[in-house]
């Protein structure tokens, strides 16, 4: 489940403010898990979790909060690895003229989706007159 959570918050780019809130509320997690306990009856009424009792037995223990705040962060310090790896590896195939791979058409023109249409020059050229 933390490892679920962690993964959520990285891939939506909210690891900043995850990590803010997490270590806002570390020393109320014990009321937090708490407070689940007690509105569980109304929240099975209405909706149907499945990960209910994990998420407030996981609340019951500081230490979890901190488990999740590691996982956060190394999971976002690997995003941002491959990130930049990739980035250097883009600007070096620039630097040795590789450059990004010919999405041209057969013949050597423009891709298929950018042809354009017969007479289609003259269209612009009575436009701008």
């Amino acid at each position: 489940m933390l490892d679920r959570l962690a993964e959520l918050a990285v891939r939506h780019r909210m690891t900043v403010p995850a990590i803010l809130l997490l270590e806002s509320v570390k020393p109320l997690s014990f009321l937090g898990s708490q407070a689940l306990h007690f509105f569980e009856p109304m929240v099975r009424a209405f909706f149907s979790v499945p990960d209910y009792d994990r998420a407030a037995a996981l609340l019951e223990r500081r230490e979890s909060i901190e488990a999740l705040l590691v996982r956060i962060e190394a999971k976002d310090d690997a995003v941002r690895r491959e990130e930049r790896e990739a980035k250097e590896r883009r600007r070096e195939a620039r630097r040795t003229g590789a450059g990004p791979p010919d999405l041209s058409g057969q013949d050597g023109g423009p891709p298929s989706n950018e042809r354009e249409r017969p007479g289609a020059e003259t269209d612009r050229k009575d436009r701008r007159d």
